[in-house]
């Protein structure tokens, strides 16, 4: 089924009623855009018991905080200047960000992690690595209260490798490793999840145009395993979506078929070895590019939020958002959540998350047909759809 809608001129927002009245089917539901730049780029989720927290990057040196209700209405918001954040999570008594510190005289960047309050959003601690040339990629709050951040080096080849960067800390941004820990790979993505005492996310390499798993113990010790995702394949671009489920993991990906057509992958592994991979070209995937861009799980296996450029109306050529439900083996769910929203420009979802009511929350980028960027988010019922 398809729904479109036009951005610029419609919202729809069930009101009214609390959550706790409501069956799952009928749960608030709203789509909200919040400001415009050609820069803006959102970047992280966290679903609050009150609300939302929205991590978007307003310019290419400043990010922005943004905590909204639970019907998305703006509570407050903050700029975070000469910095771009890429992952947020919430610390005991506030929020921690992590992401590159911006010099802007000589254009170097440091990782750094910025804790804020949660009343509205002030900073109130840093912490900053500075030697060498950093960026910010993930951050997690482990079982045991400790902030561990995920970063990465980009670095001259032929003298010193790229690499992942492995720091832990205090909920207070003190650091509690002697040293980062580093592993020999490339791109990180920003989700990183902790699953059975055990630290996991997902790097891209760009030469081998695969995904690696890599799993360590949450301190400075230990060796990692590294399945090796999507191997011989080449793969569209470094987004995707990476989460833990009850039976391992879930990786959702862009793969280039042979018809040099983009389509969803889909990874699960469990014990740290791939159970299934697929990738979703059969029936109405057939024709046209679709981008896996984030997953989260449901009570039938997995929701991929990805874009498309499969449309009604031939004459575009813009990508719209795509929600489809998944079993644990990359089956479509029969009767399952398999809906598009669009309009005239893009629409690229970064995020998606369950929410308590049993619906889905999509955060996302908003592009117009002239290049306006604009953060959206996206609040859908246990059937992904908006009342």
């Amino acid at each position: 089924m398809r729904i479109v809608f036009l951005y610029t001129l419609f919202f729809t927002l069930i009101g009214g009623c609390t959550i706790n009245n409501l069956e799952p089917a009928q749960t608030n539901t709203f789509l909200k855009f919040y400001y415009e730049t050609n820069k803006m780029e959102s970047k992280d989720l966290v679903v609050l018991t009150d609300g939302y927290l929205i991590l978007s990057t307003y310019s290419d040196t400043t990010s922005l905080l943004l905590k909204t209700d639970l019907l998305g209405n703006k509570i407050w918001a903050t700029s975070l200047p000469y910095f771009k954040g890429s992952a947020i999570t919430v610390a005991n008594d506030g929020y921690i960000i992590i992401g590159d510190s911006i010099n802007t005289q000589d254009g170097f960047t440091f990782m750094q992690l910025i804790k804020t309050n949660s009343g509205n959003g002030n900073r109130i601690g840093s912490s900053l690595i500075g030697t060498g040339v950093h960026h910010g990629s993930g951050v997690i709050l482990t079982s045991t209260n400790e902030i561990i951040g995920l970063g990465y080096t980009k670095s001259n080849a032929a003298i010193t490798p790229d690499s992942i960067i492995l720091m832990g800390y205090t909920t207070d941004l003190v650091e509690i490793w002697p040293s980062p820990r580093r592993y020999l790979s490339e791109l990180p993505s920003s989700a990183v999840v902790e699953k059975e005492g055990l630290i996991t996310w997902i790097s891209y390499y760009s030469n081998q145009k695969n995904i690696s798993l890599t799993t360590v113990l949450p301190n400075n010790e230990g060796n990692e395993s590294n399945p090796t995702l999507f191997n011989g394949q080449t793969l569209a671009n470094t987004n995707g979506g990476f989460v833990s489920t009850p039976a391992g993991y879930g990786v959702v990906q862009s793969v280039i078929n042979g018809n040099s057509e983009s389509k969803i992958g889909f990874s699960s592994l469990i014990n740290g070895s791939i159970d299934t991979e697929v990738v979703i070209e059969d029936g109405e995937f057939a024709i046209g590019n679709y981008n896996g861009c984030a997953l989260t799980n449901t009570l039938n296996g997995l929701l991929i939020a990805a874009t498309t450029d499969n449309h009604v109306e031939a004459t575009r050529a813009d990508a719209d958002l795509l929600l489809l439900e998944i079993d644990s083996n990359g089956n479509l769910v029969p009767g399952g959540i398999n809906q598009t929203f669009g309009g005239i420009g893009d629409e690229i979802p970064v995020r998606i998350r369950k929410t308590a009511d049993g619906g889905y929350v999509i955060l996302g980028t908003s592009i117009n047909s002239k290049g306006a960027q604009q953060t959206f988010l996206l609040k859908t019922n246990s059937k992904g759809l908006l009342n």
